[in-house]
This record gives C-alpha cells, sequence and structure tokens, in this order.
C-alpha cells in the first residue's frame, strides 16, 4: 500500500494538477495560515454517480451491464486498484473537516486492492449473470497496482471503510437499477 509520504510522481495531466492544487495550498499555508486538509481519496463509487460522464469505472460498468452493452477492460485486467464507497469517503471528510489538525494529508481508500477481472466477477454475482469483458490494448499510463495505505487517517481520526467492495456495489447497482440517473436528470444536467 502506498503512504501519504510516497514520492508524487503523476503519469496524467489529471495527476499533475491534484498535485498543484496540493502546492497551492502548502504554499497558502505557510505564506497566509491556510489551514487544511487534503484527502486523497482512491477510486469512489456509489449511488449517486454519474456514469454518463465516462469516469468512475464501477457507475459505468453498472450502467453499461443495466443497459445491456458490453464492458471494456483496457489491458489484460490484472490492474489492481482501490475502490472506496461513497458514503465512507463523507464520513472521512466529516471527521477531518471537524477536526483540529493543520496541513494534513490523509489517504482515503479500503486499503485493498481489487484486480478488474475480479471487479467484473463481483458485478456478475451481484447482477446473477456472467459478465464478460471485451479486452482492449493496454495504455502506457495505467499504473498497474494502486492501493492506499490508510493506516494515518485510522491512527489519527479513528476512520476506517465500513462498507466492503461487494455490499457497496450490490448498494449501487440497487439504485442504478431502479432510481439511477435516467430518473434524476435534473442531478446530471
Amino acid at each position: 500500500p502506498i503512504p501519504e509520504a510516497h514520492p508524487l510522481n503523476p503519469t496524467s495531466s489529471y495527476g499533475i494538477c491534484k498535485v498543484a492544487i496540493e502546492k497551492y495550498l502548502h504554499l497558502f499555508h505557510d505564506l497566509h495560515g491556510l489551514n487544511y486538509s487534503i484527502l486523497r481519496v482512491s477510486n469512489p463509487y456509489g449511488e449517486r454517480h454519474n456514469p454518463l460522464r465516462g469516469h468512475g469505472i464501477i457507475g459505468v460498468w453498472l450502467h453499461r451491464l443495466l443497459k445491456k452493452k458490453p464492458i471494456e477492460i483496457w489491458g489484460d485486467g490484472e490492474v489492481i486498484r482501490d475502490f472506496v464507497y461513497v458514503k465512507d469517503v463523507a464520513n472521512a471528510l466529516r471527521l477531518a473537516a471537524e477536526s483540529d489538525l493543520d496541513a494534513t494529508v490523509f489517504n482515503v481508500g479500503s486499503g485493498e486492492g481489487h484486480s478488474l477481472r475480479e471487479l467484473a466477477s463481483t458485478m456478475g454475482n451481484i447482477i446473477g449473470e456472467p459478465v464478460t469483458p471485451t479486452f482492449l490494448e493496454s495504455r502506457s499510463f495505467d499504473v498497474p497496482a494502486n492501493v492506499l495505505d490508510i493506516s494515518k487517517i485510522n491512527n489519527v481520526l479513528g476512520w476506517e471503510p465500513i462498507i466492503g467492495l461487494s455490499d457497496g456495489i450490490a448498494r449501487t447497482w440497487e439504485w442504478m437499477s431502479s432510481e439511477g440517473p435516467e430518473f434524476m436528470p435534473e442531478a446530471f444536467s
């Protein structure tokens, strides 16, 4: 698992922007006394996520499965990611906001890694039918494994994730298949 002190060397413009924001917060802390907490959230998912924007693999895949469309995996499916349920993320944000800590960085994830193949299999178990992904050529910027060390936020704020991957996907599937984004256009406009 990757600790907060791990060197930051992003491989995408998205990651570079996130590091730049952290650096600006630190600069404003030094120059103006700005108090801040940074929560580095791994791969959040859950109800109310807009899968139509094309990011957030769990929401996107569940929406595609709901619409009877194939899911796609870049590479062989052995890429490992750390998925964290949105209500657990909200609890971490609340705890950080209520704390009196200053200039602190926390990882927020499940602390566990799951391959994309495992993710597809879990989804198949939940929806009650096999999920057979379409495999595409791998992308050079996808790191092979990304799992966060969440021991700091646990030790400092007492936070730990409560909802496991299978339960979180089941809750997300239930929302997606009953209410879902098509029934809430105002939320996604």
